[in-house]
């Protein structure tokens, strides 16, 4: 293939239906290339994906097929061993989840990482502030952030006496 029928081929998507391709929007996450290895053990190896505003994507694969490696890795909790990473068409490399939340780059996790005795707000507050919060005010952000992606949350309810799906609202929102 030529440069520019890649350069053709990299500006359409073919429609879910098999109809005709339909125009891609602009990149917003790129993996070029990308591997991680622990020692002499390769999870990822010449990964590449791209991600448009608006799409829905899912990884599927057995125990151990290196999707979790991957997430990590777009989150910052580990840093790749080869390949780049692009953000809006800028390198992304973050040096860990706190800068991969502060460019807008969130990861809802396959295992909850909440404490079930505290409250939805206490939660969603816990690493993200340092001294005194006005709970109220921030209860009323959180309600109107979930409310915004079409979700439910009582910010002072304790997580333990929430069911599962009240909980991955959490997740999502956090």
């Amino acid at each position: 293939m030529t440069s520019a029928q890649q350069g053709a081929a990299a500006s359409v998507a073919p429609d879910i239906a098999g109809a005709a391709p339909r125009p891609v929007a602009e990149e917003l996450f790129r993996m070029s290339g990308v591997g991680k290895t622990f020692g002499d053990f390769a999870a990822l190896s010449d990964v590449d994906i791209a991600f448009a505003p608006g799409e829905i994507h899912c990884l599927l694969g057995e125990n151990g097929a290196g999707k979790s490696t991957l997430c990590n890795l777009i989150f910052g909790i580990h840093k790749p061993t080869s390949g780049a990473m692009t953000l809006k068409g800028a390198p992304y490399a973050p040096s860990g989840p706190r800068d991969a939340l502060g460019q807008g780059v969130a990861m809802v996790h396959q295992h909850f990482s909440l404490a079930p005795e505290l409250t939805v707000i206490d939660n969603l507050l816990l690493g993200r502030s340092l001294g005194r919060v006005a709970r109220a005010e921030a209860a009323e952000r959180i309600v109107e952030l979930a409310q915004s992606y079409g979700l439910r949350l009582e910010p002072f309810r304790t997580v333990r006496d929430l069911a599962i799906g009240e909980r991955q609202r959490i997740e999502i929102v956090k």
